[in-house]
């Protein structure tokens, strides 16, 4: 099981909201009412996470699962479909 802190990380960077882990600051960040918020060393929000989500992707599994799911499909570009 991940933490709340992870999870969040893990639901940003599948919104594309953070470029990378280490743009959160686990120390400043932290829930707020129904949110979790992801805050930067200078204690900027840079994304807020509904908890429900949060407590989803705990589980290991289907953080996979939507992981997966957020990764672009492939296209086939025109020239081969005719």
């Amino acid at each position: 099981m991940l933490s709340n802190f992870d999870a969040a990380v893990e639901a940003a960077l599948i919104r594309k909201e953070i470029s990378s882990k280490e743009i959160a600051d686990e120390n400043k960040s932290g829930q707020r009412g129904n949110n979790f918020e992801l805050k930067n060393s200078n204690g900027k929000v840079v994304s807020r996470i509904p908890m429900e989500r949060v407590e989803q992707l705990k589980d290991p599994e289907t953080l996979e699962k939507v992981k997966e799911a957020a990764k672009p499909k492939p296209s086939i570009p025109k020239e081969e479909l005719e």
